[in-house]
């Protein structure tokens, strides 16, 4: 009998698994977000703490949180 594996939220785990690896996520921007990644410099992402506390102080936390710059006007 196969073991069943009660795993919660699956698909949001999936999600912050794959996207916390940088290489992943510039892949996921060229592919599916051409535009923006052709004006980000994808060689300065870098990843952001999640948890945060807004100015009422309660707490925010996003599954993940680049950060990076762009590209440089000719």
């Amino acid at each position: 009998m196969p073991i069943k594996y009660d795993v919660h939220q699956p698909d949001d785990r999936f999600f912050k698994s794959a996207m916390s690896d940088p290489d992943v996520v510039k892949a996921y921007l060229q592919h599916f977000y051409p535009k923006i990644a052709a004006i980000a410099d994808l060689s300065s992402l870098k990843l952001e703490n999640s948890v945060s506390l807004r100015p009422n102080l309660k707490r925010f936390e996003a599954d993940v949180i680049y950060r990076c710059r762009f590209q440089e006007e000719a």
